[in-house]
């Protein structure tokens, strides 16, 4: 077995998907301007956050049945073909079907990546794969945003789908190769069915809550109110950031005039800080306390949130986008990698346990009610004539809510973590 080739066809297929993701936020203004669909704005996030939900259930399903290899090559050409559509679109619908397609692409090849991990490498291997993994977003987070805006300004946003297209070719290659059925899996105890895990922990999850808020004490035996609270906390983190970060480059360009690529540095900068909030995070968890570091998360996400409401007003100092929003990211980076500490260094066999299987279901549906419903606060403020601007505040303002929410639920994972 290659594992040094393995290992390329997962970081090739991790970058395509993050360079994508990194670009389209910036892109996007212009994209809902020329195609005269403002008000579907929203939707061209959530759709792909919904769309990829059903791509990692029908992926790990396939992969169970056909082997690996089929399952991510299918997820690659599948975004490859959704890549060609948004290139292609010549309105919004086409658009948005294009998006929904490369949501099943990247659900398939994110799940595809993780799961190969656990088939060709040692248990000893998996934490720098893991690694490795998280570094590939590294690259297409400095540099996507930046790139994406120079393309869309010199010869027009179709090409920043376009463009991808050669790059998803040589992947797709390079993945059908080396997941041959020559390719051993490593003998491990460990289920790897992460289709039937994901479901069945969905299921558990969403009848905890469901006891958990019933008035009965009998029904809440048995209910882990940490869990509860992990799961609160991770998709309101979600719904805030990723809401907010979605809508900010129209505030941009619409109340402030910046450049497609001077946006994309503001979303480069808070990918920056989102790292070192998570070098904090692994470094003085010790001696400031995960209570203190997940308070502090969650106050830097808050206010960096805040300040970029603050850009749907002229008056308004174009300085504070990069600040509010650098901000924004060193609280993510703290808040969202110590719910993830949290849920791993839980006692095996505890009531309640979350996977982190279930962390990541969590995640996609955070993000895509933050820009599904600040979607539709936007397309509801144009539809009754007020400006752009004004519906972005309102989207701005419901990602606020769900940081005020995050820090209501959170108590009992802020007791736990002290």
């Amino acid at each position: 077995m290659n594992r040094r080739g393995i290992s390329s066809g997962i970081v090739s297929s991790v970058v395509f998907v993050a360079f994508e993701a990194m670009s389209v936020t910036t892109v996007m203004p212009v994209i809902a301007r020329q195609l005269h669909a403002l008000g579907l704005y929203g939707w061209a996030f959530s759709i792909f956050m919904i769309a990829s939900v059903f791509g990692i259930l029908i992926a790990t399903a396939i992969s169970s049945r056909s082997g690996i290899r089929s399952a991510y090559v299918g997820g690659i050409v599948i975004f490859g073909l959704g890549l060609v559509g948004a290139a292609a679109s010549s309105g919004m619908a086409e658009f948005l079907a294009s998006r929904f397609v490369q949501g099943l692409g990247a659900g398939a090849v994110g799940s595809m990546s993780v799961l190969a991990i656990g088939k060709y490498y040692p248990e000893s291997d998996r934490p720098r794969m893991t690694a490795v993994m998280s570094s590939a977003w590294v690259i297409p987070s400095l540099v996507g945003p930046a790139v994406a805006g120079l393309v869309a300004q010199s010869i027009g946003w179709r090409w920043v789908f376009a463009g991808l297209v050669p790059f998803v070719v040589i992947s797709g290659f390079i993945v059908s190769r080396v997941f041959s059925p020559r390719s051993r899996p490593i003998p491990s105890p460990v289920d790897d069915r992460p289709s039937a895990s994901i479901a069945h922990e969905s299921a558990r999850l969403a009848i905890s809550i469901g006891r958990y808020l019933l008035p009965r004490k009998s029904a809440r035996r048995g209910v882990d109110r940490r869990a509860v609270s992990a799961i609160a906390v991770r998709a309101m983190t979600n719904w805030g950031f990723f809401g907010a970060e979605a809508f900010l480059p129209l505030a941009l360009t619409s109340v402030h005039k910046f450049k497609l690529v001077e946006a994309g540095l503001v979303i480069t900068a808070s990918s920056i800080s989102w790292t070192i909030g998570a070098w904090l995070q692994a470094r003085k968890h010790r001696t400031w306390g995960r209570a203190k570091i997940l308070a502090l998360g969650t106050v830097f996400l808050g206010a960096g949130i805040a300040g970029c409401s603050l850009l749907v007003f002229r008056w308004a100092p174009a300085w504070l986008a990069p600040v509010s929003w650098t901000l924004a990211g060193l609280g993510m980076g703290m808040a969202y990698t110590l719910v993830t500490v949290v849920v791993l260094d839980r006692p095996a066999g505890e009531t309640g346990e979350m996977p982190v299987a279930s962390l990541q279901v969590v995640d996609v549906l955070g993000t895509a009610l933050g820009t599904g419903i600040g979607g539709a606060l936007l397309a509801a403020a144009i539809g009754v004539g007020f400006s752009v601007p004004v519906g972005v505040g309102l989207a701005d303002a419901s990602c606020l809510a769900a940081i005020l929410v995050c820090v209501a639920a959170g108590g009992p994972l802020l007791r736990a973590t002290s």
